[in-house]
């Protein structure tokens, strides 16, 4: 060690050899001259100074330079951070625009639903909480999100759950009593196909439009649903219709029977003879009741039936009221079972006061008995929940 500071001591005299500065004071002319001598110690002293301030200025640029960088990186942290603020505000707002746009859905819906409900039996709608569990699933895609997102959406995720719940049941609800109405339709002897298609369209109950109206365009399968919900509710609607204008109401009130359907003894000319249709005998000016709801569809005298109503019930049904003495109707009138439509006589081909009462599908003959007595109980079964 002391080597080695022996062999530096001779390099540091030879760099740092005792010197003299000359210098002038004052004016270029009349200034002093002057003489500062640097001893080795004084150099060296002075050198380890300046490279002490050098080294000095060296770290504070280092340490600005560090400052910068970290400054500029937390600065880049923080622009992050508000880009990610700014990003996660418009994704709230678009999951709040969106619960919106859910709500309103849900609501129209909702009150739909509960119209629709209202006009059906308690039961048909009852125990809705127990039915909606465990369907999440079937909710749609948009209340699912909304829900998971939002802590307010999940209420909305539950109302939907619970739509889901009625609709299944108003479906299933409807798809039965439409089932009965086409099976007692059938045991009349009516083809039930020819039931929808025969209804004018002014007595069309077509809610299939405001349910599909009410679906969410977002979700194909939600829509599908409340879709069969309106068409199961309009075959029943339809169905249920038709059977009020099946010939279910005696046409004379305490009348007898007096003659049968089918074939039977002329009484003019003694020989057999196809009878179309029922006499009811009863006192003269009797009313005359219909027995379907329906439209008036002809009054005046034809033929051997004498003075003639004839009211047409859709379905391809048709009921004609002959020998009367009189009418309480005109073409076009729209009548409902019971109502009045003439007064029984005995106008025409007959041999004393009676109601002649036809019941025609498509136009043939059918015997009205089946009709008069089966069709009440038929019908009443059909509601029955």
């Amino acid at each position: 060690m002391l080597q080695h500071t022996s062999r530096k001591a001779p390099r540091i005299q030879h760099l740092f050899a005792p010197r003299e500065v000359t210098f002038r004071t004052g004016a270029p002319d009349a200034g002093k001259v002057r003489t500062l001598r640097l001893s080795t110690r004084k150099q060296v002293v002075l050198a380890g100074v300046t490279g002490a301030l050098a080294l000095g200025w060296l770290g504070s640029l280092a340490a600005l330079a560090t400052s910068r960088i970290e400054t500029e990186q937390h600065q880049a942290r923080l622009a992050d951070r508000e880009a990610a603020v700014t990003d996660d505000a418009t994704q709230v707002a678009r999951w709040r625009a969106e619960m919106d746009r859910v709500a309103q859905d849900l609501q129209q819906r909702q009150e739909l639903l509960e119209t629709v409900a209202g006009m059906l039996p308690a039961d048909a709608v009852a125990d809705q909480e127990a039915a909606s569990a465990g369907r999440v699933d079937e909710a749609s895609g948009r209340a699912q999100r909304v829900g998971a997102a939002l802590p307010e959406g999940a209420a909305l995720l539950r109302l939907e759950q619970r739509q889901l719940a009625l609709a299944a049941r108003l479906t299933r609800y409807a798809e039965t009593r439409a089932d009965r109405a086409e099976s007692a339709i059938r045991a009349l002897g009516v083809d039930p196909r020819t039931v929808r298609a025969s209804l004018s369209r002014d007595d069309q109950l077509a809610m299939g439009g405001p349910l599909e109206s009410f679906s969410s365009s977002a979700d194909g399968a939600l829509s599908a649903r409340f879709e069969r919900l309106g068409t199961s509710l309009t075959r029943m609607a339809e169905l249920e219709r038709s059977m009020t204008r099946v010939p279910q109401v005696m046409p004379v009130a305490g009348a007898r029977f007096s003659s049968s359907f089918g074939y039977r003894r002329d009484p003019f000319h003694g020989t057999a003879a196809l009878h179309a249709g029922l006499d009811f005998a009863a006192p003269q000016g009797s009313p005359v009741l219909a027995t379907a709801n329906g439209r008036v569809s002809f009054v005046g005298t034809k033929g051997g039936y004498g003075r003639t109503v004839e009211i047409t019930h859709g379905n391809g049904l048709m009921t004609r009221y002959g020998h009367l003495s009189g009418w309480k109707a005109k073409v076009g009138d729209r009548v409902a079972a019971g109502d009045q439509v003439g007064m029984l006589g005995s106008t025409g081909r007959s041999t004393g006061p009676h109601l002649h009462f036809e019941v025609r599908v498509h136009g043939r003959a059918v015997n009205p008995l089946p009709f008069l007595q089966h069709a009440p109980t038929l019908l009443a079964g059909v509601r029955e929940d």
